[in-house]
C-alpha cells in the first residue's frame, strides 16, 4: 500500500532468521546499541510461545534504504530460530521514511534522548549532555526544581521537556555542554560525599555559575567537592554542611546560589530568607573579592 501524498510504502512480511540477518546488514550507522539482555530475550520468548502479535509496530527503512527501527525485533527472530528452527514472524514493514524521522521514533525499546543524540552523531558524553540539557530547559522554563532531592534517585522534573527539544538544544550548544558535563563528572568523582550531588547536578551548577565567573565557578565547586584549603568560617564549608541535610530541590538550588553569591562577594557566611534569592544575578558579571 502507498500513501498518495508520500513515498511511504507499507506492507506485511513473514521474516525468518535469514531475512532478519539481511535486514540487519542494512542497519543505519550510529543506531542505538541493541538490548540483548532484556528486550531481545523477551521478544524471542513471545515468538517461541506463539504469543507475538502483529500490532502495526513496524520495521522501518528510510528513503536511502537503511533500516533504522526494528533491530531488537529482528535480533529476537534470530534468537527464536535457535529454539524453533525455521520460525518466521509476521511484521509490518514501512519503507520510504524521511531520515530525520529517526530522531523521534519510539519503539518497544523506547529511544531515549541519548540514543537520538548518538544517531545524530554526538559520540561523547551523550547521556550526560542529554540530562544536562533537560535540566537547563526546565530551569529556563521557569522551574527551579532541577537538582536531585535528598533520598531520591531522580530530580523533581517540574515540567515536561520533549526529546526533540533536548536533541536540538544539545546539537546547538554541544561544545559548551561537553565542557560542563566533563567538569560535572570530575566534581562528582572527587566529592567527599557521593550522595551530595549527582554528576548532572554538578554540571548544571557549573553551567549556571560560570555565567558570572568561569574560573570562580570551577574553584568554588571544586572546593565544595573536596573542602581542600577551605577556611572556617566560609560559605563553601557552610554550604557543604547544609547540603547534607534533607532539602527539597528548590531549597538545594537556593543554597547553592546563595553560597556562590556569598563567595563572589567575599563574605564569610550566607543567609537565606524568603524571596531574597535572585536567580537572575548570574546574567551580569560579578568578580570575587
Amino acid at each position: 500500500m502507498q500513501n498518495r501524498n508520500s513515498k511511504i510504502q507499507i506492507t506485511t512480511e513473514f521474516i525468518n532468521a535469514e531475512k532478519a540477518r539481511q535486514y540487519l546488514m542494512l542497519n543505519v550507522e550510529n543506531n542505538r546499541n541493541p538490548r540483548m539482555g532484556s528486550l531481545v530475550k523477551q521478544y524471542a520468548a513471545d515468538m517461541i510461545a506463539d504469543n507475538w502479535k502483529l500490532t502495526g509496530e513496524s520495521i522501518k527503512f528510510n528513503t536511502n534504504g537503511k533500516m533504522f527501527d526494528g533491530q531488537n525485533r529482528l535480533l529476537a527472530v534470530i534468537e527464536a530460530d535457535k529454539i524453533r528452527p525455521g520460525i518466521a514472524i509476521e511484521f509490518t514493514v514501512v519503507r520510504g521514511v524521511e531520515p530525520s524521522a529517526m530522531f523521534v521514533i519510539d519503539s518497544g525499546g523506547m529511544r531515549r534522548p541519548a540514543d537520538a543524540l548518538k544517531i545524530a552523531g554526538v559520540s561523547k558524553y551523550e547521556t550526560q549532555k542529554a540530562a544536562l540539557a533537560k535540566r537547563i530547559l526546565i530551569f529556563e522554563g521557569g522551574s527551579k526544581s532541577v537538582l536531585k532531592p535528598a533520598g531520591k534517585s531522580a530530580f523533581d522534573p517540574g515540567q515536561t521537556v520533549t526529546k526533540t527539544r533536548i536533541v536540538e538544544y544539545v546539537i546547538r550548544f554541544e561544545s559548551h555542554l561537553e565542557q560542563c558535563s566533563a567538569l560535572g563528572i570530575s566534581f562528582y568523582d572527587t566529592s567527599l560525599v557521593k550522595k551530595l550531588m549527582t554528576p548532572t547536578d554538578w554540571a548544571f551548577c557549573y553551567w549556571l555559575f560560570e555565567k558570572t565567573d568561569p574560573d570562580g565557578a570551577k574553584y568554588f565547586l571544586g572546593r565544595l567537592a573536596t573542602l581542600e584549603d577551605v577556611p572556617n568560617p566560609s560559605p563553601i564549608r557552610q554550604l557543604f554542611n547544609k547540603l547534607q541535610q534533607p532539602l527539597k530541590p528548590v531549597e538545594k538550588l537556593e543554597n547553592m546560589v546563595a553560597g556562590f553569591d556569598a563567595y563572589c562577594r567575599g563574605k564569610h557566611r550566607y543567609n537565606i530568607t524568603p524571596g531574597n534569592i535572585d536567580f537572575n544575578l548570574f546574567t551580569t558579571s560579578t568578580t570575587k573579592k
